[in-house]
């Protein structure tokens, strides 16, 4: 097996685009993978099947947040017409207590 391939910085920076932030960093990610396939092209080709899962799940995540704020803003919509300040300060007040 050859593992003295060199990375080229486009190969590495397409990679560290569409990996999502965690443990591992994108160029090692790719070195761990020259290590265990021969070519460049095998290497990339395993990369979408390891960072699925995580990128999913950060997806996944992000999705969940979205929603959470258009519900509140949606059940805030009928109420904008009496909201003043004065009275957000008190059930404010109310929820913390």
């Amino acid at each position: 097996m050859r593992t003295d391939a060199r990375l080229p910085n486009w190969i590495v920076r397409i990679v560290r685009t569409f990996t999502p932030p965690g443990p591992i960093p994108a160029k090692f990610l790719m070195t761990i993978f020259l290590q265990k396939h021969s070519s460049i092209g095998q290497a990339l080709l395993s990369i979408p099947f390891t960072i699925a899962v995580p990128a999913l799940g950060r997806a996944r995540e992000a999705f969940y947040w979205n929603m959470a704020i258009a519900q509140a803003g949606i059940l805030l919509i009928p109420f904008v017409d009496i909201l003043s300040l004065p009275f957000v300060l008190n059930l404010g007040l109310v929820l913390t207590c």
